[in-house]
C-alpha cells in the first residue's frame, strides 16, 4: 500500500531548479490591476506555486528601466515552483500600465518619478500584504521586495529615506509589511559611467521649464546580457523604446549615490535583511555601487547582509549565459527559504 500523500498536498519544498520548470513543479497565474494611490490601474501577475509545494514566502517584485515585468516570467516561475509566492507589477510609465492609460503607450511611457514610484511600490507591498494574510493567514508568510536595477535602486530607496523627508512620509508604516527581507539584482545605486554633478543639477533646472523632455537612453542590449537570444528578444521589445523623459531618471541619478553617502543609516534602523547580486563587467550599474552599500551596512553594525558578484556577468544575471540564471536565481531564492 502506498503511503504517499496526494497530489493536492503539499509535499516538500523542491531543491534548485533550471527552466523549464518540471510539469509536475508548475505553478499557474493569475493577472489583473490593482489601483495605485491615485486609482491608476496598475498592471500584475501573480505566480502562485504548484499544490504539491508548500508556500513558504511571498516577494514582490520591481522591474527597471526601459523594462517591464514581461523578461522576468520565466524567473519568478521557478520562485513559485519552490515555493514562493510572487507578484510581479509594471510600474507607472512603462509595459501595460503605460500602454492601458489614456493616449496609449508612447504618451505615457517613462511619464514617472521616483516619488511616484515609492508610492506605487507602496500601492503594492500594501496589497500583497493584505493578499497572503487573507490566502494563509496573518503573519504566517513573511514578505520579500525584490528590484532589478531600477527596480534594485526602488528596493534600496523604500529603506533609506529620511522619515521627514516627503518620500519618507509617504512610505511611513511600509517597511513594517516587509517582514523577510530586501533582493537587489544589479541595483541602480551608481552608475558604472556617471555623468557629471554639473548636468544633474542642469537636468533639474530643465524640467522645472520642460518637464516633458525626452532624451535617447542608448539601450545597447549587448550591454545587459550575453546571450543572443535573450539580445534579439530584447531589440524586440514593444515596450522598450530607447527615447525615454528626463524626469523618469533625475530621481535615481540623484538619489541613488545618495543611499551610499547618507542613506543607508536609516536603512540601519530599519534592520531589514538584504542580499545584493551584481554582475561584476556590468556596463550600467556600478557593482562597486551595490558592495559599498553592503560594506557600509556592515561596518555599521548590520547582521544579515551579504553582496554576491558574479565575474564576466553582465547587467541582467537572470537573462545571462553559463549557467548564471540559474545559479544567481536559486542562490536568491535560497537566500529567501532561509529567511522564511
Amino acid at each position: 500500500m502506498s503511503t504517499s500523500a496526494p497530489a493536492s498536498e503539499p509535499v516538500s519544498t523542491p531543491g534548485p531548479l533550471d527552466y523549464p520548470v518540471p510539469p509536475s513543479l508548475a505553478g499557474s497565474t493569475t493577472t489583473g490591476t490593482l489601483p495605485a494611490f491615485d486609482s491608476l490601474p496598475l498592471y500584475y501577475t501573480r505566480y502562485h506555486p504548484p499544490p504539491t509545494v508548500p508556500t513558504r514566502a511571498t516577494v514582490v517584485y520591481l522591474h527597471g528601466f526601459v523594462d517591464h515585468m514581461g523578461p522576468y516570467a520565466r524567473m519568478l516561475t521557478l520562485f513559485a515552483a519552490r515555493g514562493v509566492e510572487a507578484i510581479a507589477f509594471d510600474q507607472r510609465g512603462f509595459g501595460k500600465t503605460a500602454a492601458a492609460g489614456k493616449g496609449g503607450f508612447k504618451k505615457n511611457y517613462t511619464d514617472t518619478e521616483w516619488a511616484l514610484q515609492f508610492r506605487d511600490a507602496r500601492s503594492v507591498i500594501e496589497e500583497q500584504s493584505r493578499w497572503v494574510g487573507e490566502k494563509y493567514g496573518e503573519g504566517k508568510i513573511k514578505l520579500f521586495v525584490m528590484g532589478h536595477s531600477m527596480g534594485g535602486g526602488i528596493t534600496a530607496a523604500l529603506f533609506t529615506r529620511s522619515p521627514d523627508s516627503p518620500e519618507g512620509k509617504h512610505l511611513a508604516g511600509v517597511t513594517s509589511l516587509v517582514t523577510g527581507g530586501a533582493v537587489l539584482w544589479s541595483p541602480w545605486i551608481t552608475l558604472t559611467v556617471p555623468p557629471p554633478s554639473l548636468l544633474v543639477s542642469l537636468l533639474k533646472l530643465v524640467l522645472r521649464v520642460w518637464p516633458s523632455v525626452k532624451y535617447d537612453a542608448g539601450l545597447n542590449v549587448k550591454e545587459i546580457t550575453r546571450d543572443p537570444e535573450e539580445q534579439r528578444r530584447l531589440d524586440e521589445d514593444e515596450y522598450a523604446d530607447p527615447w525615454t523623459r528626463v524626469k523618469s531618471i533625475a530621481g535615481p541619478l540623484e538619489g541613488g549615490p545618495k543611499i551610499v553617502t547618507d542613506g543607508y543609516r536609516y536603512f540601519m534602523a530599519n534592520e531589514v535583511p538584504l542580499l545584493a547580486l551584481h554582475g561584476e563587467e556590468d556596463k550600467i550599474t556600478s557593482p562597486e555601487g551595490s558592495k559599498k552599500l553592503v560594506q557600509l551596512l556592515k561596518e555599521g553594525g548590520a547582521k544579515d547582509v551579504e553582496w554576491k558578484g558574479y565575474p564576466k556577468a553582465l547587467h541582467s544575471l537572470m537573462l545571462d549565459i553559463d549557467g548564471i540564471p540559474k545559479d544567481s536565481i536559486n542562490y536568491a531564492i535560497d537566500w529567501i527559504l532561509a529567511r522564511a
